[in-house]
């Protein structure tokens, strides 16, 4: 799979947030709350689907776990 089709669901759904913003006459009071939303419950959904649903092939993903692995250790 390629890293635009990874990342093209999340832009669409910023798209998608735009045109419904400028399109519908919802009150300004009501999108703080949608946008509160989508920010910390549906993208990081879509997020967490789109990279599950990732396809890593062969040896691919041990440079991945490497970057991972330290990056703990120096967080830790």
């Amino acid at each position: 799979m390629s890293t635009v089709a990874l990342i093209l669901p999340d832009f669409l759904l910023i798209a998608l947030g735009f045109v419904l913003r400028r399109a519908t006459p919802l009150g300004a009071e009501l999108w703080p709350g949608i946008e509160k939303l989508t920010y910390f419950v549906l993208f990081p959904a879509l997020l967490i689907i789109s990279i599950a649903g990732a396809r890593v092939v062969g040896t691919a993903i041990w440079p991945a776990l490497g970057v991972l692995s330290a990056t703990m250790v120096l967080v830790a």
